[in-house]
């Protein structure tokens, strides 16, 4: 799972699916008042596929393509997002990106990053976020 953006500089989803996934859904993160506690999860927008998409997929956040499930909350500036694929039998997790409106506008056309940290500023975090050329991600291994 990755995110990357279109030639106009629109987010799009990235997946290299080994089996099979039905949704995607997009979830806004907000630190806990509490620092030793974990971030509140709220889903923002889930979208839906039929059939179950496999192989290389490229999904535009917009949602072309695929059926918004219920509401699409609006995506706020000072807010991490986490983008995670699913399946309606379990099948294994394709990963997850997180970023923010600030990180995406960083992204290239043709640059697709994965995991943690697509941030406008992301300071000295060591999180294991990585941005590689589509080509690559493309050509690389499924999940």
């Amino acid at each position: 799972m990755g995110l990357t953006v279109d030639a106009a500089g629109r987010p799009v989803a990235v997946m290299q699916i080994c089996e099979h996934v039905d949704g995607v859904t997009i979830y806004s993160e907000t630190p806990s008042v509490d620092p030793d506690q974990s971030p509140i999860v709220t889903p923002v927008a889930t979208w839906v596929v039929s059939p179950s998409a496999s192989g290389f997929v490229q999904f535009p956040l917009s949602g072309s393509g695929w059926r918004l499930q219920g509401e699409r909350k609006p995506l706020r500036a000072d807010t991490e997002y986490s983008l995670h694929a699913w399946s309606n039998t379990g099948s294994p997790r394709t990963g997850y990106a997180t970023f923010t409106l600030a990180g995406l506008k960083k992204l290239q056309f043709g640059q697709v990053h994965v995991g943690r940290g697509l941030e406008a500023d992301p300071g000295d975090r060591a999180d294991g976020g990585l941005t590689i050329p589509l080509a690559e991600f493309r050509t690389g291994p499924c999940t």
